[in-house]
């Protein structure tokens, strides 16, 4: 039987010093405080790889993610934790059973719809080729539940093969979009009716792979589309584009994204996936992604017609970033997160960054965090590494300004499995 242990602590941690945040024009900005992790609780229970967090307006916190088998326990159902004390503590969610088609073992995603409904999109992925159970192959569940996760109701949105990342999020009046791929498709699909319904899946995008969606204050929806899909088992070298419609996704629009990237070649040592995007509350558009030299972001007032792009922050030695996560809110205040290094060293950051009259106006950084999941290593010298776990951070506001990360905890040498929670306080300099 699976040793399930839960511990909890809180750690108070200060920042010696960040690291200076450059425009792409060349002007640097001095930034103006510190991001501070006022809050770590590690929750030992389940693995919880790529989780994704919610806040409820109720205040209640949500983390789902998935295992490997690894923990000792095979998954069949969607997992996630619920905390009612603002992290501290944590505790499991029945989600329902598979029989009640909660079913799901891999990529999550977590949204709220505007009257409170929490949406969870979960994807179920047949890592061993196994046939004969309910979720052999690919698929894309959807829970809903409209009483803070009390009790829920499962839709089967797709059973293809190769079924692979859905990202689900609600408009302003309540319609719920997820989109996901199949190796040969992006699709899209809605419910108008809290889950009951969803209207058949529709291609946004021929070829398309991997791909992130957000949904802006008007219903605009962006799916950043990207070449790899399908676990990594295919690329199409054309689809690297943002796609956008501002009817409710009855028609798209295909757009350029800036930067440079190499999906494949010399530069493939950067791990790459999806890139997130972002709507803040004034309508802009918001893409976050890493390239040899840095952290790079870009902002679009034209529904991503056009571009402009800064730096975030600048590769140092050999710490190249990778896997990128971006959240907004208000006018132009962006949560970011990303992983850096590799080996031993693998580790990752948060900041928080203001645009203002189009300008990068405080980008603050914090310190890195060691990643906290570990795995074996063919080099006699280093037994195991260190690795991200997946390719997302968690990410959510919190109360008074500050920002919420979740990581996942993977440690079969020490049989700690679960995800570390964290709040980060932005510390203001007075003088």
């Amino acid at each position: 039987m699976l040793r399930r242990a839960v511990s909890a602590f809180a750690t108070v941690l200060a920042i010696a010093s960040i690291p200076t945040s450059a425009l792409a024009d060349g002007r640097d900005f001095a930034l103006r405080g510190r991001l501070v992790p006022t809050l770590h609780v590690d929750h030992l229970d389940l693995s919880s790889r790529e989780p994704a967090l919610l806040r409820h307006r109720t205040g209640a916190l949500f983390v789902a993610g998935y295992g490997r088998d690894d923990d000792g326990e095979i998954q069949a159902t969607p997992r996630l934790w619920r905390s009612d004390d603002n992290g501290l503590s944590w505790q499991r969610v029945d989600v329902g059973i598979a029989e009640q088609g909660a079913v799901g073992n891999s990529d999550t995603s977590l949204a709220e719809g505007p009257d409170g409904t929490i949406y969870y999109a979960s994807l179920s992925f047949d890592r061993a080729g196994r046939k004969g159970n309910s979720w052999s192959g690919g698929g894309v569940s959807i829970g809903v539940s409209r009483d803070v996760g009390r009790t829920w109701r499962w839709t089967s949105l797709s059973r293809n093969r190769h079924d692979d990342r859905p990202w689900i999020s609600v408009d302003g009046v309540g319609t719920a979009h997820v989109v996901w791929n199949d190796g040969e498709h992006v699709y899209h699909a809605t419910s108008a009716d809290h889950g009951i319904s969803w209207t058949a899946p529709t291609s946004i995008h021929a070829g398309g792979g991997s791909s992130h969606m957000t949904v802006g204050p008007q219903g605009q929806i962006a799916v950043r589309i990207t070449p790899i899909g399908a676990a990594g088992s295919v690329y199409h070298d054309h689809a690297d584009v943002v796609a956008v419609s501002t009817d409710g996704g009855r028609s798209w629009q295909e757009h350029a994204v800036p930067g440079v990237r190499h999906w494949l070649g010399e530069e493939a040592s950067i791990p790459r996936w999806v890139e997130p995007l972002a709507w803040d509350a004034s309508g802009r558009l918001y893409l976050l992604w890493t390239q040899a030299d840095g952290v790079h972001l870009a902002c679009s007032k034209d529904q991503a017609v056009t571009w402009r792009s800064w730096v975030v922050e600048r590769s140092k030695d050999d710490d190249v970033p990778y896997y990128p996560n971006l959240i907004a809110r208000g006018n132009g205040e962006l949560a970011a997160t990303w992983y850096l290094g590799a080996g031993v060293g693998v580790k990752w950051k948060v900041a928080l960054i203001r645009v203002t009259k189009g300008h990068i106006a405080s980008p603050i950084v914090s310190d890195p965090v060691n990643a906290d999941a570990w795995v074996p290593s063919s080099q006699e010298s280093f037994p195991r590494i260190r690795t991200s776990a997946g390719e997302y951070t968690g990410l959510a506001w919190g109360p008074d300004g500050s920002i919420s990360a979740a990581t996942p905890i993977q440690d079969a040498d020490g049989r700690r499995f679960g995800f570390a929670y964290y709040r980060f306080d932005p510390r203001m300099r007075t003088h």
